[in-house]
């Protein structure tokens, strides 16, 4: 959320404002792990990175967002199947995220 003090106001900002919990993960275009990162910049004013299998950033405060790079994951298509399966479904979207090219997860 952003918080306008002198409004009063918040408003939830989205890079990407979509549910995806009846897609499998390989189905998405974007993966955002649960709690993907937003990060502020403090030497570029109004600039926020957003991570996700992608980087994401803004600079007019989430109003419109622009990928600055190419996946950042392995894009192992193996494992982006359906949540929780095969003991549960996970219906959530927690588990939407994929194995991090830095990850030691194979």
């Amino acid at each position: 959320d952003i918080f306008d003090s002198e409004l009063g106001e918040h408003k939830q900002v989205m890079q990407v404002p979509i549910q995806y919990q009846a897609l499998q993960p390989k189905e998405m275009k974007y993966r955002f792990n649960w709690n993907a990162p937003i990060i502020y910049s403090q030497h570029e004013p109004n600039t926020f990175y957003h991570g996700a299998n992608v980087l994401f950033k803004t600079t007019d405060m989430g109003r419109t967002w622009k990928t600055i790079s190419g996946d950042l994951t392995r894009n192992d298509t193996t494992k982006q199947g359906w949540s929780g399966t095969p003991f549960t479904n996970e219906g959530a979207g927690g588990e939407n995220k994929d194995n991090w090219a830095g990850s030691r997860r194979g």
